[in-house]
C-alpha cells in the first residue's frame, strides 16, 4: 500500500526546491567573467554564518516537529478513545437484551395477575422487578447508547416504580380501588412498550447502525 506523504518528506522536499531553485537563477543570471575579484576564504566567517543559518533551522524546525507529534498523539489517542466506545457499546448490547427482555416478560405477567384474588396475588414473586446487576453495571455509560441508552434509564427508574407497586399489590385488601388497578395497569403498559422500543434497536446497535 503507497504510504501517504508526511509533513517531513514535505519539508525536505521544500529545502530541495529552494536549493535547486537558488542554483538555476544563479545559472540563468550569472554572466561569466563578471563575477567580483576572488578574495582569501575567511574560514571563521563562513563558519559563523552557517552555524547561524544552521541555528535558525533547528529553531524552526523543533517546534514544528513537536506540534506535529503533539498532534499525531492525540488524533492516536481520540481513535483509541471512538474504538473503545465502540467497543463498550457492543457489550452493553449483549449484556442489556435478556435483562430487559425479562422485564418485558415480566410486565406482561404480572398484568394478567393484577386482578386476581388476594390469594393468588400474594404468591407473586417479590423479586421479579429487582434491577439486574447489568443495569448498575453499565448506568454510568448508557450515555454512549444515545437515545436508546436514555430509555434504558427511564425503564429502569419504570422498574423501580413498578417494584413498589408490586410489594402493595400484594398486600391489597380485595376488592382493589379502581384507581391502584388504573395506575398499576398503566405502569406496567408503559413499561413493556419502554422495553419493546428497546429491543427493536439493540440489534441495530449491535450492527453499529445506530448509536
Amino acid at each position: 500500500m503507497k504510504e501517504p506523504i508526511t509533513n517531513r518528506d514535505l519539508f525536505v522536499i521544500s529545502i530541495l526546491c529552494t536549493g535547486f531553485g537558488t542554483l538555476l537563477a544563479w545559472g540563468l543570471f550569472y554572466r561569466w567573467g563578471s563575477a567580483p575579484d576572488i578574495k582569501p576564504f575567511d574560514l571563521p566567517a563562513w563558519v559563523q554564518a552557517i552555524g547561524s543559518i544552521t541555528a535558525i533551522c533547528v529553531a524552526i524546525y523543533v517546534p514544528w516537529r513537536q506540534r506535529s507529534q503533539q498532534m499525531t498523539d492525540a488524533r492516536c489517542a481520540e481513535e483509541r478513545r471512538v474504538q473503545r466506545e465502540r467497543e463498550v457499546i457492543r457489550i452493553m448490547h449483549a449484556a442489556m437484551f435478556q435483562p430487559v427482555e425479562s422485564f418485558r416478560t415480566t410486565c406482561i405477567q404480572i398484568q394478567k395477575n393484577i386482578r386476581t384474588p388476594l390469594a393468588d396475588r400474594k404468591y407473586l414473586p417479590e423479586d421479579v422487578f429487582d434491577r439486574p446487576v447489568e443495569f448498575n453495571q453499565f448506568r454510568n455509560e448508557l450515555h454512549l447508547m444515545g437515545e436508546t441508552g436514555h430509555k434504558i434509564n427511564v425503564l429502569i427508574s419504570q422498574q423501580d416504580y413498578l417494584r413498589m407497586m408490586l410489594r402493595a399489590l400484594r398486600a391489597a385488601e380485595d376488592p382493589l380501588g379502581r384507581d391502584f388497578v388504573d395506575r398499576a395497569e398503566r405502569g406496567l403498559t408503559k413499561g413493556r412498550e419502554y422495553a419493546e422500543e428497546i429491543l427493536a434497536v439493540l440489534p441495530r446497535i449491535a450492527r453499529g447502525e445506530v448509536g
